[in-house]
């Protein structure tokens, strides 16, 4: 049997890893990366509900996980972008 995650937990895992890897390409760091998205959820909660379509921000062990899931050549092209920034 597969098991298909229900489409609110995809599109929030989706939501949480675009900021991610929009805010690690600014910043170049995950832990920076990792805090601002708790700033967006603190600070403009609407914005943040309308890019992960929830009002819940995940645990860091969940939002860790949500990296370490986005391919490897996406996280090295944001960081590659990062580096040219600087």
């Amino acid at each position: 049997m597969t098991i298909h995650p229900h489409p609110a937990a995809v599109r929030r895992r989706a939501g949480s890893q675009a900021i991610l890897l929009a805010k690690y390409e600014e910043f170049g760091t995950l832990h920076k990366a990792y805090w601002a998205l708790v700033h967006l959820h603190q600070a403009e909660p609407d914005r943040y509900h309308e890019i992960t379509g929830s009002d819940r921000l995940p645990r860091y062990e969940t939002l860790h996980r949500y990296w370490t899931s986005i391919p490897i050549t996406q996280r090295r092209a944001a960081r590659r972008r990062h580096l040219r920034r600087s």
